[in-house]
């Protein structure tokens, strides 16, 4: 059985039934990566503070912390995106079928509560696809232009009461093309970069981790690169707040490399940012890589008017 990023998987553990998000593609010969979703199918699992409150944590030395990990064993069930998409296509709201009839042709799935059968009336309808080209992002800019995807209304309404908000100040920067409302009808698209699956094993021979870090860094225009999961960004004029671990002389010599898989941090505009993740050196493409998925986060500094 395979899971890609996105996956949900119906799992027993301590004998209750709870539902997970498989996350990335580089994961445990044994189990999967995975973010914490739902319990007992319908009822939502809130906040970030409760990720690591569960059986299922361990620590993971390359990530330094505990984080999910879904043993295989535990496996009741999975909801495939692509499998899900069929059988709930007709049931998906009629204002969102015309943006659903282009994004067919790239593989579309579907996740979240519609996969599920929970969803409620004000619920994302949640997207996958996993092929992509330049039309696709030049069809969703299309739509923009022409006022079919805009901010969402009730999302506006949030940003002006949590000013300080991470995901809200982002969303106010970017183009909104994964995060955002079509005919009115919420919905999030996750274009999915690859389905290659790596284990624990490969990944301890290519990385080597360098701890927690923040920093300043200017983003440059990242092209397509900033639409895809994970979203990557080349960063310039780095410039080291806080670092966990002493870092080689040389370490601004080669390419920095922002990495998430966290759809809210993809589509960053041109601008300053300050970033806290972990860091960690690609050995086989000579590359540092800084990711804010686990207990990170970016801040806009200040944004270039293009």
């Amino acid at each position: 059985m395979m899971c890609l990023d996105s996956c949900i998987i119906e799992a027993s553990v301590n004998g209750e039934i709870s539902y997970y998000y498989v996350r990335g593609y580089e994961h445990p010969i044994t189990g999967y990566i995975v973010e914490p979703y739902m319990r007992d199918r319908c009822r939502k699992i809130r906040g970030r503070v409760s990720l690591c409150e569960n059986p299922i944590c361990r620590y993971i030395p390359y990530f330094g912390r505990r984080i999910p990990i879904l043993e295989k064993k535990l496996i009741v069930s999975t909801v495939n995106p692509s499998s899900s998409y069929s059988q709930n296509k007709n049931r998906l709201p009629r204002s969102i079928r015309e943006l659903l009839d282009i994004l067919e042709s790239y593989g579309l799935g579907l996740t979240g509560s519609w996969a599920l059968g929970c969803e409620r009336k004000e619920s994302d309808v949640d997207l996958v696809v996993i092929n992509y080209d330049e039309e696709l992002f030049k069809m969703l800019e299309s739509y923009k232009r022409k006022g079919k995807i805009r901010q969402c209304r009730f999302r506006e309404i949030i940003s002006r009461r949590r000013k300080n908000d991470i995901s809200t100040n982002n969303n106010k920067i970017n183009n909104s093309l994964l995060d955002s409302c079509f005919n009115t009808i919420p919905y999030t698209l996750r274009v999915l970069r690859s389905s290659s699956i790596t284990t624990i094993i490969e990944w301890r021979q290519r990385y080597i981790d360098y701890g927690e870090i923040m920093l300043q860094a200017i983003i440059k225009d990242p092209g397509i690169e900033a639409y895809l999961i994970p979203a990557r960004y080349i960063l310039a004029n780095a410039r080291i707040i806080e670092s966990s671990e002493d870092l080689p002389d040389n370490w601004h010599t080669e390419p920095i490399i922002l990495e998430t898989w966290r759809t809210r941090y993809a589509e960053l505009t041109q601008g300053r940012y300050l970033i806290r993740g972990r860091l960690h050196y690609d050995i086989w493409r000579s590359q540092w890589i800084i990711t804010p998925d686990w207990e990170g986060g970016i801040w806009c500094m200040h944004i270039e008017k293009i």
